[in-house]
């Protein structure tokens, strides 16, 4: 991973040591049994704020974690669509540098304007900028799949579309008019799905802009207000902090 990381860097982005999956593919790198964002979170405390272009921090980092992912940082200058699901957005017609992921894949743009993490911005669709990062290749989802670039295509300055993206008005508490996290539309969360539906609250929360105890406090009142039965104070906590860092 870290010739990888440091081609990365030569090209001015920003890297960061994020977990790996556990052997066998039955958790994350991170040892945690209740991790919520297996092999997608940073191995750093600092998270992406302590993402570098230096490679001799590059090699510090990797020579703590030599089996870790890779994760660049997006903002200053670079935007990244991230489709989860490939029937949302042809990736034929995307024009520029992409990744494939294990749902689906990553579009690099580059920006002229700080650009805001923004989640559901459509149906699967997810933009990280400002404060955020992305899993690169060839970095290991917690799945096996392994990240990989495609096609030919170098990074292109962002369309007019996704900026109009970021313009589309927002619902006073989860995100985009049509965001599943409408607290509204949520419905019962049921045991099996609530530590997903919570990060995820957690993380689209966070995309918003929002800081440690608003997030907190909308997701707890999701917890107690939606899951059945409620998860432990202590899992929602483990849940917050991993999107945080998220």
């Amino acid at each position: 991973m870290i010739i990888d990381a440091l081609k990365y860097v030569s090209k001015g982005l920003r890297v960061l040591p994020i977990y790996w999956p556990s052997p066998g593919g039955t958790g994350c790198g991170c040892i945690k049994s209740d991790c919520a964002a297996p092999a997608k979170h940073p191995c750093i405390v600092s998270g992406v704020k302590g993402a570098t272009s230096d490679p001799e921090r590059v090699r510090y980092y990797w020579h703590i974690w030599p089996d870790a992912n890779i994760g660049i940082a997006t903002g200053e200058g670079l935007a990244v669509v991230d489709v989860d699901d490939s029937r949302v957005v042809d990736v034929g017609k995307v024009k520029t540098r992409v990744a494939y992921t294990a749902r689906g894949f990553h579009a690099y743009y580059r920006v002229d304007r700080p650009v805001a993490n923004r989640v559901r911005v459509r149906g699967g669709v997810d933009i990280r900028g400002e404060g955020g990062y992305v899993i690169a290749p060839p970095s290991v989802h917690a799945t096996g799949a392994v990240y990989e670039w495609r096609g030919q295509w170098s990074m292109q300055e962002a369309p007019a579309w996704l900026y109009s993206l970021l313009e589309r008005p927002t619902s006073k508490r989860y995100g985009t008019r049509d965001d599943v996290f409408d607290v509204g539309r949520m419905g019962v969360i049921s045991e099996g799905g609530r530590n997903d539906a919570l990060f995820r609250c957690a993380a689209a929360a966070v995309g918003r802009g929002k800081n440690a105890v608003e997030v907190e406090t909308e997701v707890r009142w999701i917890n107690s207000n939606r899951c059945q039965p409620p998860l432990s104070d202590r899992e929602v906590g483990k849940l917050i902090q991993s999107a945080l860092r998220y």
